[in-house]
């Protein structure tokens, strides 16, 4: 800083001289009461801007302390990759050779993209040749042996850099494309395993796509935390139809309602670990501005404002005040907490304001995780109550409240029902929903904002 601040002071003396020559004059008369005057200004300004920095620095300090007394882990990036390892050992090879075989067992386009089709249309409207051709490529015993190979048992993490000098920003997921894929070929291999009537294949497929689920709650990153909602909801329609075929018996039923349970309560707890990896991600990124990377550097190139903030304290004070007030923002436990919170929208920081409302948005994901987790847990009461004394229940004992609106239970249904299913289109040759009626149990809750219930449901003949 010295060394800057005499150099500085030297090539303004310099270029004042080069001036005084030019113009043919003492040197002296450069440095007159309004030349004076106006540095006096400068310097005033300087150190007004300079003690914001510093303040505004000192404040981002203690609401750190403060957020890490909060989570129980030190804001770093190292911190943040130990709870992303979770005791495991990362295993790039795994990844790697699952990749490099992935493409091979591809599904179908139709069958990988869109709505996944309705169980009970799957023989009926399916052409003949295209459904033997889907069951072909799904239950092709290389593939078969490959998922078993690869998911069959709990997933390595994919290595990461979690250094200090990391950019998360760059940092990518490519394990999230081939586990969402996974868990739609997985939900069409539980249909054919029922049609089939082969138990093992069944549970074995159930199996590894709860594998894949548990890996993404691991992960404390927010877009994990989505691919795994959307991938426990596939899994979710595959137990529906389980539970009412004779693969699965009583004990089964009564492990999937406490498995429910625990997983709901999981999803819930992972929340505030989500927010911990989000909020590390960007401070990592405003802290270090990458925005000098080059992908040919064999390291990252970054400013720190923290480091520079001698020269432009403005802007240091800047950052270091959004940082504060997103840090403080962010530390809560879940994202009800964050979507709750009406004074990120109108607060003057930036940060805040671009990102606290879009994570706030996640409540609603969780909410509907929360609702299907109950909604199979009430469908295998209902069929161990079928199993016991011969029927469904007209009424279901003891419904749980309604994930986005507690004052009101979820629905139960028993008899005839409309409700939209995924048929096959002869006329557009693709999954078309369509709305059907139906004869048996329905369960739902409503989806806030949407002109449709969230629903699943078993036929009865």
């Amino acid at each position: 800083m010295l060394l800057a601040l005499s150099l500085l002071v030297g090539s303004y003396l310099l270029v004042g001289k080069s001036y005084a020559i030019m113009a043919k004059t003492d040197f002296r008369k450069l440095f007159g009461r309004c030349v004076c005057g106006l540095w006096c200004i400068v310097l005033l300004v300087y150190a007004g801007t300079g003690i914001a920095a510093l303040c505004s620095i000192a404040r981002y300090h203690r609401t750190l302390e403060k957020a890490s007394a909060f989570f129980g882990r030190e804001m770093t990036v190292e911190a943040l990759g130990e709870l992303y390892a979770n005791g495991g050992t990362p295993d790039g090879e795994f990844w790697k050779a699952m990749e490099a075989e992935r493409a091979k067992y591809a599904l179908p386009p139709l069958m990988e993209g869109g709505p996944l089709l309705d169980a009970s249309a799957l023989v009926q409207e399916l052409p003949q040749a295209e459904y033997e051709a889907w069951k072909a490529k799904v239950l092709a015993p290389e593939a078969c042996d490959w998922l078993e190979r690869h998911f069959a048992n709990p997933l390595p993490p994919i290595p990461r850099d979690f250094s200090e000098s990391a950019n998360l920003a760059a940092m990518g997921f490519p394990e999230l494309p081939p586990l969402r894929s996974l868990a739609r070929r997985e939900a069409w291999m539980t249909r054919f395993a029922l049609e089939d009537h082969d138990s093992a294949a069944l549970l074995a497929s159930l199996r590894r796509s709860e594998n894949a689920v548990n890996y993404l709650v691991d992960k404390p990153f927010v877009l994990s935390c989505f691919v795994a909602v959307a991938c426990d909801t596939l899994r979710s329609v595959s137990l529906a139809e389980a539970i009412p075929t004779d693969l699965v018996d009583e004990a089964w039923l009564e492990k999937l309602i406490l498995e429910m349970e625990e997983h709901e309560t999981r999803f819930d707890e992972a929340q505030i670990n989500f927010i911990f990896g989000e909020l590390i991600t960007i401070k990592n990124c405003v802290e270090h501005c990458f925005f000098l990377h080059s992908d040919t550097s064999p390291e990252d190139d970054a400013i720190r404002p923290a480091a520079y903030s001698w020269i432009l304290p403005k802007l240091s004070d800047f950052v270091f005040s959004n940082l504060n007030e997103y840090v403080r923002f962010m530390t809560v436990r879940n994202f009800d907490a964050l979507k709750d919170n009406s004074d990120s929208f109108t607060t003057k920081y930036m940060l805040p304001k671009l990102f606290i409302p879009a994570l706030g948005s996640f409540a609603n994901k969780i909410h509907e995780h929360q609702g299907v987790c109950r909604e199979i847990a009430m469908l295998a009461k209902a069929e161990l109550i079928k199993r016991r004394t011969g029927s469904y229940p007209q009424e279901l004992p003891d419904v749980p409240r309604d994930p986005f609106n507690k004052e009101i239970p979820m629905q139960y249904l028993y008899g005839d029902f409309e409700t939209k299913v995924s048929v096959w289109s002869p006329e557009e040759k693709s999954i078309v929903k369509k709305t059907r009626k139906i004869h048996g149990i329905k369960v739902c809750f409503n989806l806030p904002n949407a002109p449709y219930n969230r629903d699943l449901f078993i036929p009865v003949p």
